[in-house]
């Protein structure tokens, strides 16, 4: 599209409307960037150019987060805000999945998500996470971990997936103060916590709850 382009600071730029749109997350699959934009949209641009090559329109609400299954077939997916997690397939671009987060409550929406293997670990700003399968064949909803901490709202704010085939995750209480991060490691394979790491010197406040 001629009247777009990518800038520096991570922009798309509209030139016809004189207006950039922030960009929320990113992805690199094969030689394509996708870049997911606060106006409910992604932007697929070549790596070597930026030069824009297709986009997808329409999603019900902004991307927050993008992840690529390498398992077969390979399926790109993305976390809208409220709970939906889109999968798309890279090459075609056809929506070829899509699943709901279950028990969003009122001003709940997701912040981060990884995928390993059939799974989708799902992370929300009131400290939970849901393993949710992507086989539609099975029961959706796996398992749901919660944080929570006396006296404060606490955030899932990071998900990864280690070269040890084990689940990081990043946990912070809110208002920020110091020492307010909490670091928890997961074996997928059967959601159990290993071992965690936390500032909080002396505080047994902070509760981990599986169910």
């Amino acid at each position: 599209m001629e009247d777009r382009c990518f800038d520096s600071d991570l922009k798309i730029m509209d030139s016809r409307r004189g207006k950039t749109v922030r960009v929320s997350c990113l992805l690199l699959v094969d030689y394509n960037v996708l870049v997911g934009l606060l106006n409910k949209t992604i932007h697929i641009l070549d790596v070597e150019t930026l030069c824009h090559v297709s986009q997808l329109s329409n999603l019900e609400d902004e991307p927050g987060d993008l992840a690529l299954s390498k398992n077969e077939p390979m399926i790109v997916w993305s976390l809208l805000l409220n709970g939906t997690v889109l999968g798309f397939d890279p090459e075609t671009r056809e929506r070829v999945a899509k699943i709901t987060v279950p028990n969003m409550l009122q001003h709940t929406f997701c912040t981060c998500f990884t995928v390993y293997r059939d799974f989708l670990w799902v992370g929300t700003n009131r400290g939970t996470i849901s393993i949710l399968s992507t086989e539609y064949s099975e029961q959706q909803l796996r398992n749901e971990i919660a944080f929570t901490e006396s006296g404060k709202t606490v955030e899932v704010k990071y998900l990864a997936v280690s070269s040890e085939d084990e689940i990081w995750c990043s946990v912070h209480a809110i208002p920020r103060a110091k020492n307010s991060t909490f670091i928890a490691v997961y074996n997928p394979r059967n959601n159990t916590k290993i071992y965690s790491y936390s500032n909080f010197e002396g505080n047994d406040s902070l509760i981990y709850t599986a169910c």
